[in-house]
């Protein structure tokens, strides 16, 4: 069965794509592909240090902050955020700043 990606342009322009593919109704790849496709956010953080733990489209950035090295760790995981969304803008994603919380 073929199936059809349709686009709608408020000019009233159609433009109608054939999908090759597609995965099978009812099935959960969804988080799986995601989960694949944001894998390599894994890599920046171990460039910083910087731990993380990932569950479906929830990621947790986490250091170790002591009195002697706050705020070097601070600023560690600033550049690890700065490059991570670097890496989310160029890959057509996009961080929720909402909820993007520090404590």
């Amino acid at each position: 069965m073929l199936r059809w990606f349709t686009v709608i342009i408020i000019t009233g322009i159609i433009l109608s794509y054939s999908l090759s593919y597609r995965c099978p109704t009812g099935l959960s790849f969804g988080p799986i592909l995601f989960s694949c496709y944001i894998s390599p956010i894994s890599l920046i953080a171990d460039e910083f240090g910087v731990g993380i733990q990932q569950y479906a489209d929830d990621t947790q950035l986490y250091v170790l902050l002591t009195t002697t090295d706050m705020h070097a760790r601070q600023s560690l995981l600033s550049d690890c955020l700065s490059d991570l969304h670097s890496w989310f803008c160029h890959n057509g994603l996009v961080l929720n700043s909402v909820d993007l919380n520090l404590f």
